[in-house]
C-alpha cells in the first residue's frame, strides 16, 4: 500500500511541476522585466554535483519536487537605456539586462527572466565592505564595431611593478618540471593588504599586457563607476596546454592556488619590495582571465572550485569537446549541453562570468557534428545561465575570428573588467 501511495504522490508532484512552470511562461513580457507569468519555484534535481579530489563529482540523488509555481501579475515596465560610459563607443547592443558598466551605447531590451536555479550560496565572501552588484551589466552583448578602449592605453596611469621567476617541481603537474610565472603589482596596491588577484593564462603574452594596463587605469580612475580594486595579475605559463586548460577538473584551480600562490607570496624579490604582501584567500576577491583553451580554463577553475576563484573573463572560450573523459565524454561541451550541467545543478554557483565567442569563431556554422561549433557553445552557455539566474555577460563579436583577431579584447576588455568586478570595494 505505501510504495501505491508513493508513486500517486510523485506523479502527483511532477504534474504540479508542470504547472508551476506553465505559471511562468504563460503571461506575457514587457520589454523590460518580466511581469507576468509568476515565479517558477519548483526544484528539479538534487543538489550539485561535488567535487573530489581532481575533478572527480558525485551526484546526489534526485530531490524533492516543490509543487506550485505562482501567479505573477505586475507588468512589463520597459526597457531601459544605459548611459554611455567614459570609454565612449559604438556599435553596441545589449539584451537581457540593464546595459551598465561599460556597455558603450548599449540599449537594455527583452525582459529578464524569472532564475530557476535557487539562491547561490555566496559562502566564503570575507572582504569587508562587499555588495550585492546587482545585474547592471548582465546579459547578451553583440559588438559591431571595435573602437580600442582609451583605459587599454600605456602611460595613461603610474605603472606598478613586475617579477618574473620559474616555479619547478609541481606535485600536480609532475609532466612539466618548469614553467614561467609574471606576477604584476599595480601602482594603486597597498602593502599590507590581502591582494585581490586574476591569474591569466598562457604566460605573459598580450593578454597578460592588456590587463595589467587595465587594472592601472582603472584602479586609478577619478569615475567612480569605472574604478576596479588594485588586484594583482599573475600569468601562468602552460606546460601541457590543452590537458592542464580543457579538462573538466579540479586539477589546475588546485595547482594554482596549492602551488603557484605560496610561490609568488615566497618570492624573495616581491618580499623584498612589499614585505608584507599576500593574496586574498577570499575566492570573491580572486578571479581568472584566457583566451581560447584560456578561457575555458577560467570558466571551469570557478565552476569546479567556487571556493577559491569567483570572478572570470574568458574570451572564445572553448567550452566545446578537447578533453574527453569517461565522466565527461564531450569535455566542456558537457556544461551546456547533453548533460547540460549549468541547467542541472542547483543551487547556483555563486560565480560571475563573462565570456564571448565571435560570429567567425572556430567552427561556427557546424552545429552538432564533433561539439566543436564555438559559436554555439556560447550560445548555448548563454541561455543556461540566463535560465538559472546566474550574473554572466556573453559578448558575441560580429565579424570577428578567434583569438589572434584581437579587436573584440581591445574595445571590449576594460568594460568587463570594470563589470567582473562589481560589488568588490576599492581600496
Amino acid at each position: 500500500m505505501s510504495v501505491s501511495n508513493d508513486r500517486v504522490l510523485v506523479l502527483a508532484a511532477l504534474v504540479c511541476w508542470g504547472c508551476g512552470g506553465q505559471n511562468e511562461t504563460a503571461g506575457s513580457k514587457g520589454s523590460g522585466d518580466q511581469g507576468t507569468g509568476g515565479a517558477q519555484v519548483a526544484t528539479t534535481g538534487g543538489a550539485a554535483p561535488t567535487p573530489t579530489g581532481t575533478g572527480g563529482a558525485t551526484t546526489t540523488p534526485p530531490g524533492p519536487v516543490t509543487t506550485g509555481g505562482a501567479t505573477g501579475t505586475g507588468t512589463g515596465s520597459g526597457g531601459t537605456t544605459a548611459p554611455t560610459p567614459a570609454s565612449g563607443g559604438s556599435g553596441v547592443t545589449h539584451t537581457g539586462g540593464t546595459a551598465a558598466g561599460g556597455s558603450p551605447g548599449g540599449n537594455a531590451v527583452g525582459g529578464a527572466k524569472v532564475p530557476v536555479g535557487g539562491s547561490p550560496n555566496y559562502g566564503g565572501g570575507t572582504t569587508p565592505g562587499l555588495t550585492d552588484p546587482g545585474s547592471d551589466g548582465d546579459g547578451d552583448i553583440k559588438l559591431t564595431a571595435y573602437p580600442v578602449d582609451p583605459d587599454l592605453a600605456t602611460g595613461k596611469s603610474p605603472a606598478g611593478k613586475r617579477f618574473n621567476f620559474s616555479h619547478t617541481g609541481s606535485k600536480l603537474y609532475p609532466a612539466t618540471p618548469s614553467r614561467s610565472i609574471s606576477v604584476y603589482i599595480p601602482a594603486k596596491y597597498k602593502d599590507g593588504t590581502p591582494a585581490p588577484v586574476m591569474v591569466v593564462m598562457d604566460g605573459a603574452g598580450s593578454q597578460f599586457n592588456r590587463v595589467t594596463t587595465a587594472v592601472d587605469n582603472l584602479s586609478q580612475s577619478t569615475d567612480p563607476a569605472r574604478r576596479v580594486p588594485a588586484f594583482v595579475v599573475i600569468a601562468v605559463a602552460n606546460g601541457q596546454r590543452s590537458i592542464e586548460l580543457d579538462t573538466m577538473s579540479d586539477l589546475w584551480a588546485r595547482y594554482v592556488d596549492e602551488e603557484v600562490f605560496p610561490a609568488v607570496e615566497a618570492n624573495a624579490a616581491i618580499k623584498a619590495a612589499y614585505p608584507n604582501f599576500s593574496i586574498t584567500k577570499d575566492p570573491e576577491g580572486r578571479g581568472a582571465v584566457g583566451c581560447s583553451s584560456g578561457g575555458s580554463a577560467a570558466i571551469i577553475m570557478a565552476w569546479f572550485r567556487p571556493d577559491y576563484f569567483r570572478r572570470v573573463i574568458g574570451y572564445d572560450a572553448s567550452i566545446v569537446n578537447l578533453q574527453s573523459d569517461t565522466m565527461y565524454p564531450l569535455g566542456a561541451w558537457e556544461l551546456h549541453s547533453d548533460q547540460a550541467l549549468v541547467l542541472n545543478t542547483t543551487p547556483i554557483k555563486p560565480i560571475r562570468v563573462m565570456y564571448g565567442d565571435n560570429e567567425m569563431d572556430n567552427g561556427a556554422g557546424t552545429g552538432e557534428a564533433g561539439a566543436k561549433d564555438w559559436l554555439l557553445a556560447g550560445q548555448r552557455l548563454a541561455a543556461a545561465f540566463k535560465t538559472m539566474g546566474y550574473h554572466y555577460r556573453w559578448v558575441e563579436g560580429m565579424g570577428a575570428k578567434h583569438c589572434s583577431d584581437a579587436k573584440v579584447q581591445q574595445t571590449d576588455m576594460a568594460n568587463s573588467m570594470v563589470w567582473v568586478w562589481r560589488g568588490f570595494p576599492n581600496q
